[in-house]
Formats: structure tokens, C-alpha cells, sequence
């Protein structure tokens, strides 16, 4: 499942639903027009890819996970190449080797969580690394696509990308960093109420069977502290620990659509019905105490024990 950040906001949930609709008519629409050799079938995949699927991930870029100093310039380098693979069969008539190149390019973004998931069913923690599987699933395709110097250019374009980076925009590479799982959700830049999420769990467990209702209250209370009820500056204190540039302007947006009685807080009741991204994930994926030194495996809650 995505972070939360990439569904807040009308914006971003626009541009997600762009990504997955254009991403899909892509990949189908050019396996299937390729099977039966229709042009036009063709022609509407690459028209997707290039009027949906890029620009969306152009725009969702800002959000990525892993190291950004790895992730911006591989999905920079990634989107590029892409556009071109959408534009070479449009203009190419659909040739066999323009779809075939367009199909394993697009195939890159599903070996991504092909080696995901790969990696954490053998127990190999650090392939869960978001940068890592990315890179190896570029250099898998990659070489089929652009030839054999593929993978040279992939390199090149992250030294590049980070010598710009360092010349033209100084800063605290730390800074650059974003954690999955818990971490995502409440990552150390969050400057909330000093509450441990697994602790506050393990009291919701003893009182609440339900273990999505559970998962709830321990992250409204991780976001309230001591309150009933959540306010507008610790909603935007969030949203700020997300990355979001637009923190401010989106917190206001998502504070008024949960706040159902006009009350300008925030209860329980609302923020399960209307903030349920913000916990949702966390009950999908599983809990685990992550920080930015390294990756723990992540705990499922149906696993953890209640005394």
C-alpha cells in the first residue's frame, strides 16, 4: 500500500488515481494490442502513458520513498525514458521492437515489488530497502531495452543528478530520508506528542477486540496526546513531518472535510471516518518501531501479544 501522503489532498488523490489508470491502460492496453496486433489498441496505450501515466508520476515524485538523493534521480531518469518508449510506439506505428521495449520498461515498476516482496518472504531485511529493490529491478530490464550500456547510463545520471544537487541546493542529506511502516506514518521529523506507538497499541489491544479500531485510537492519540480531540496546527504538524510541500494549504483542506460538525476540532469518530489513511495503513502493513538508522521487520498486529 502507498503512504498516506499520496492520497491527501484532492490533488494527490487525483494525480494517484491518474497514475494507476494511466499505468494500467499502458501495460494491458499494450499487451493486448501487441497479442492481437491492433494499432489503434496500441496507440491508446502509449496515448495513456504519455497524457496520464508520466505526468502523474512526475507530480507524485516529491512523495517517493527511500533516499530521495537515489529515488528522484532513478525515477527521473525512469519517467524519461518511458515518455520516449510511449512516444516510439505512437510514431513507430506500434513496430515490434517499440513495443516490446515500451512493455519491459513498463514492467520495471512491477519488479519493483516483485523483489519486495521477494526479499522479505526469505527473510533478507536489507532487500526490503526501497532503493535497492528499485535498482535491481532497472538493471534487470534495462539492458533489454537500451542495449548493454543501459545500466552505465542509469549510473551516470545518479552521479550527475547528485553533483547538481550538491552545487545548487546544499543540504542535510538526513534530511532526504523517508522510512516505511510506522515510521512512515509518524517518521522522527513528526515533532508530536512523545507517545510509543506500539506501547499505546498494546493498551488499545486489552481494551478494544476490534484490531482496526485498535490501530485508530492509538494514532489519534499519538496525534491528540492528552486531548479528545485533534486541532489544525497538529494536523499540518503531520502532514509537515510527511514532506508535504504544501503542508499548510493541505492541512486546512483535510481539516475542514473531517471536521463534520464545523466545531474546528477534530473527534475519534471523524478522524476514523475521514483521516483513515492516516491509520489505514499502518493495520495493512503491520506495525514496527523503525527509525532512521536502519529497517526492522515489520510486526503484523494480528502477532502482537496482549497480556
Amino acid at each position: 500500500p502507498h503512504h498516506p501522503k499520496f492520497y491527501v489532498g484532492r490533488r494527490n488523490r487525483i494525480a494517484i488515481v491518474c497514475h494507476i489508470v494511466g499505468g494500467s491502460m499502458a501495460d494491458f492496453g499494450g499487451y493486448l494490442g501487441f497479442v492481437l496486433g491492433s494499432e489503434g489498441l496500441l496507440r491508446v496505450s502509449s496515448f495513456a502513458g504519455v497524457m496520464l501515466h508520466i505526468p502523474s508520476a512526475l507530480w507524485q515524485s516529491r512523495n517517493l520513498h527511500g533516499r530521495r538523493e537515489v529515488m528522484q534521480p532513478l525515477y527521473y531518469f525512469l519517467d524519461s525514458f518511458l515518455l520516449v518508449k510511449y512516444l516510439d510506439v505512437w510514431f513507430e506505428q506500434g513496430s515490434f521492437a517499440s513495443v516490446i521495449a515500451m512493455g519491459y520498461a513498463v514492467n520495471m515498476f512491477a519488479l519493483v515489488r516483485v523483489y519486495f516482496r521477494l526479499f522479505l518472504s526469505l527473510g533478507l531485511e536489507y532487500g526490503t530497502s526501497y532503493d535497492l529493490v528499485l535498482i535491481l529491478a532497472v538493471i534487470t530490464n534495462l539492458p533489454i531495452v537500451l542495449g548493454p550500456m543501459g545500466c552505465l547510463q542509469l549510473v551516470a545520471s545518479l552521479f550527475i543528478w547528485n553533483i547538481l544537487l550538491n552545487i545548487l541546493l546544499p543540504g542535510s542529506r538526513s534530511l532526504l530520508q523517508v522510512n516505511r511502516t510506522v515510521a512512515d506514518v509518524f517518521p522522527n521529523t513528526f515533532k508530536g506528542k512523545p507517545i510509543n506507538f506500539a506501547q499505546e497499541l498494546q493498551k488499545c489491544l486489552k481494551t478494544c477486540e476490534d484490531e482496526r479500531v485498535a490501530v485508530a485510537t492509538a494514532a489519534f492519540h499519538i496525534i491528540a496526546g492528552d486531548n479528545d480531540t485533534i486541532e489544525l496546527d497538529e494536523v499540518e504538524e503531520l502532514l509537515s513531518g510527511w514532506g508535504l510541500p504544501d503542508a499548510a494549504a493541505v492541512a486546512g483542506q483535510v481539516f475542514n472535510d473531517a471536521d463534520e460538525n464545523n466545531d474546528n476540532v477534530i473527534d475519534f469518530h471523524e478522524f476514523q471516518r475521514n483521516l483513515w489513511f492516516v491509520w489505514e495503513r499502518i493495520h495493512v502493513v503491520g506495525e514496527a518501531e523503525v527509525n532512521q538508522d536502519g529497517y526492522v521487520r515489520p510486526t503484523k498486529v494480528q502477532n502482537l501479544k496482549v497480556d
